[in-house]
């Protein structure tokens, strides 16, 4: 966010709305946010317009107000593609929508669903398709004409380590319990087997379990009441992980197809990745010292 407001200035403003309080909103503003526009809003005060946790995706809204998309493609479900897709958004308002023959697309939006997901290459396009507001796009060795809006710019997704390690956050229990799992995600790949996915899902699912508890105890993420906490996006995010494992062992497979694998085990890699390591500061200052935390004295 921070970056697309310094690239963009006054052309269009970024607003980061916090609802979990004052000091939630600094520590953004320490942290993150210098150029792009960090408030907050708490209790009866939030306003009942679309709001929508930046890793789900954006609410975007024209120059007039009115709602271009109450969400963008999430982060946790398309990687690199979620920026491509606000910045083909964005193209399309401020007026910068060319895109240079060759470049490789993904097609999106689409009212025949057949299409969406499907993969082109941009092509030199006719001046009347243009003026009609289209662009060439050669899929699967046809040209077809499509709106802007409709092609977000393609970028592979990152993908997990082929052996199964996962990024260590700095937390020690945390980093073990990823290497468990990435133990087990390098047997799934070896084996292919159903009872491989089985470990390799429950051994998530427990650490899941574990990190939610750990991110409550060290009062990260706000409130577990709260549905738009960080730490209910935390466990949503989990929740979504586990159930690409439980559709494909409820397919009863005995051979688990390899793009089922890398489907699962590159959504971990994400989430330790883009999000665990955000709790681990907090995490850790509940497993250090009393005295490097600060303690409150015994007459407190």
């Amino acid at each position: 966010m921070e970056l697309w407001q310094r690239a963009h200035g006054a052309a269009c403003v970024f607003a980061c709305v916090c609802v979990e309080g004052e000091y939630v909103a600094r520590e953004f503003a320490r942290l993150y946010l210098h150029t792009a526009t960090n408030c907050v809003v708490e209790g009866p005060d939030i306003p009942q317009i679309p709001l929508q946790l930046g890793c789900s995706g954006f609410v975007v809204v024209d120059g007039d107000g009115n709602i271009v998309t109450t969400k963008t493609k999430s982060l946790l479900d398309y990687g690199e593609v979620a920026f491509r897709d606000v910045d083909a958004k964005l193209a399309v308002l401020l007026g910068g929508d060319a895109l240079p023959v060759g470049s490789a697309v993904e097609l999106t939006g689409l009212s025949n669903d057949a299409f969406n997901g499907r993969r082109g290459i941009v092509t030199e396009t006719p001046p009347e398709v243009r003026q009609a507001g289209r662009v060439a796009v050669v899929v699967d060795g046809q040209a077809i004409a499509l709106k802007r809006e409709n092609l977000v710019v393609d970028a592979p997704t990152r993908s997990a380590s082929p052996d199964g390690d996962l990024k260590k956050i700095g937390h020690a229990g945390m980093d073990a319990e990823h290497a468990a799992i990435g133990q087990a995600l390098a047997e799934l790949r070896e084996t292919r087997s159903r009872d491989a996915l089985q470990v390799a899902r429950d051994e998530f699912r427990e650490h899941a379990t574990h990190e939610e508890e750990l991110m409550v105890a060290a009062r990260f993420g706000g409130s577990p009441d709260d549905d738009l906490s960080a730490v209910n996006s935390h466990r949503r995010d989990h929740e979504r992980i586990v159930a690409l494992a439980d559709a494909v062992l409820n397919r009863g497979e005995g051979i688990i197809r390899k793009k089922d694998i890398d489907a699962f085990a590159n959504a971990i890699a994400r989430h330790t990745e883009n999000f665990d390591a955000l709790y681990v500061d907090a995490a850790n200052a509940l497993d250090a010292p009393c005295g490097a935390r600060g303690c409150a004295s015994a007459a407190a």
